[in-house]
């Protein structure tokens, strides 16, 4: 085999190959979620029996979240949908009406619940962000570095944006004043 050869079969396939296992590993992950929130975005199509039975197994697999009322709220709030005429479509919509009409204190469980599905994979990415960082910042010139410099230097890489518009300047002067020792002097001649 030619180097180029070698290189395509060893190396740019093999990690073709990880990717595409990985990939489908984390839809079949996202689909396994995302089928436990699917009856929030067709509360109106759903009758209240199939609500209250997928609400519950929502509530019973994030208990710590969502209180035992939450298949009460959802049926309730499909009630309310159905009052409006409107069609609202989407989590993303469902939650603004949410909010802006001042119905997550009617809802707070179905707005949790909405809340939870939204971030749910922003979380996932930032985290993804954070190790990804994480793994720059210790590279063979910091890899005796541990503790909370490592998670120092980390935030401060992840979180760019804001480190860029801090003023250093008055960051500087502020620890200098904190940390000057001066010492009294003597009035002896």
């Amino acid at each position: 085999m030619t180097g180029s050869d070698k290189l395509r079969i060893e190396t740019y396939f093999t990690i073709l190959d990880r990717v595409k296992s990985e990939l489908e590993k984390r839809c079949a992950a996202y689909i396994n979620t995302f089928d436990k929130y699917d009856f929030l975005t067709n509360l109106i199509l759903l009758s209240p029996e199939e609500i209250t039975q997928k609400a519950n197994k929502l509530q019973e697999f994030y208990n710590d979240d969502l209180e035992k009322s939450f298949a009460c709220e959802c049926v309730h709030f499909r009630a309310y949908l159905q009052s409006l005429n409107k069609n609202i479509d989407g989590v993303i919509e469902l939650s603004i009406h949410l909010r802006g009409n001042n119905l997550d204190t009617v809802f707070p469980n179905v707005d949790i619940a909405l809340r939870m599905l939204l971030c749910m994979a922003i979380t996932n990415c930032s985290a993804e962000r954070s190790f990804s960082t994480l793994k720059r910042v210790k590279n063979y010139l910091r890899a005796s570095m541990e503790g909370n410099k490592l998670n120092s230097l980390s935030l401060l890489a992840i979180e760019t944006e804001l480190v860029n518009k801090m003023d250093f300047d008055a960051i500087i002067d502020d620890f200098a004043t904190q940390k000057s020792r001066r010492k009294a002097m003597s009035t002896r001649h």
